[in-house]
C-alpha cells in the first residue's frame, strides 16, 4: 500500500491509498477531507485507512505500507 495527502491553493485536503500487486494497481481510495482540515489530517487518514483496508483484505497475511509522511 502507498498512501499520501495533499494540498493545491484555494482547494481542500486530498488523500489517497493505493494498492499494488506485482507493480500493477489492484485497488485505489482517494477522498476529500473536510473544510479546516490540514495535511497532517491528511496523512493520519490514509495510513488509517490503509491499515483497515489491509486488515480486511489480508487478515492474515504481511502488508506493507508506505508514505513520504512530509506534508509541507
Amino acid at each position: 500500500y502507498f498512501t499520501d495527502a495533499s494540498k493545491m491553493e484555494d482547494s481542500p485536503i486530498g488523500m489517497a491509498v493505493v494498492e499494488l500487486h506485482d507493480s500493477s494497481v489492484v485497488n485505489e481510495w482517494k477522498q476529500r477531507l473536510p473544510p479546516g482540515s490540514t495535511v497532517f489530517d491528511g496523512e493520519y487518514c490514509a495510513l488509517s485507512h490503509a491499515v483497515c483496508i489491509a486488515q480486511q483484505f489480508h487478515p492474515t497475511g504481511d502488508i506493507n505500507i508506505f508514505s513520504d509522511s512530509q506534508p509541507v
